[in-house]
C-alpha cells in the first residue's frame, strides 16, 4: 500500500509482514521458513567445520548447488526437501501442530516457526521435546541395524 505523506513530493510504501510478498517473489509464502532452514544448515556446516563439497555430499547434492543454497538461493527447494537436508546432518526435525490465541480476529494468527541451536537450548520445554526426539530416532536406528 502507498500513502502519500504530508509533504506531496515523497510516498512512502507500508509493507506487509512478508518482506518477500512485498518484494513480489514468487514463494514468498514459504521462502522465510526456507531461510530459517538455510540459517540452521548453515550452522550446523559451519560448526562441523565441513567444506562446502562435504556438506554437499552429505546432502546428496552437487557442490555447485550446496554453494548457491548457501548464498540464500533457495528457490526450487521446497521446505520439505529442506528438512530432510537437516535430517541428513543427522538433526531432528519436529513438527508440532497446537493451537494460537489470537490477539487481533480480523486475521489468521496461526504462523509457522523454525527453532534450532541456540533456541532449543533456551528453552525447557522445546529441548525436552527435542531429547524425546532424539531417543526417539536412536532407537529407530538400533531397530534397522
Amino acid at each position: 500500500m502507498t500513502r502519500k505523506t504530508e509533504r506531496d513530493d515523497t510516498s512512502v510504501f507500508v509493507g506487509s509482514d512478508n518482506m518477500f510478498a512485498d518484494l513480489g517473489f514468487p514463494d514468498a509464502e514459504d521462502r522465510p521458513v526456507k531461510l530459517s532452514i538455510l540459517m540452521e544448515i548453515d550452522r550446523i556446516i559451519k560448526g562441523r567445520g565441513l567444506n562446502q563439497a562435504q556438506a554437499a555430499q552429505l546432502l546428496g547434492i552437487a557442490a555447485p548447488d550446496m554453494s548457491n543454497l548457501l548464498r540464500g538461493r533457495v528457490r526450487g527447494y521446497s521446505v520439505a526437501r529442506m528438512m530432510r537436508f537437516l535430517a541428513a546432518l543427522d538433526e531432528g526435525v519436529m513438527i508440532v501442530f497446537a493451537p494460537v490465541k489470537c490477539q487481533d480476529g480480523e486475521k489468521p494468527c496461526g504462523s509457522i516457526s523454525v527453532l534450532g541451536g541456540d533456541d532449543v537450548a533456551g528453552d525447557p520445554e522445546t529441548a525436552a521435546a527435542y531429547e524425546t526426539l532424539a531417543k526417539a530416532a536412536k532407537s529407530k536406528r538400533r531397530a534397522v541395524a
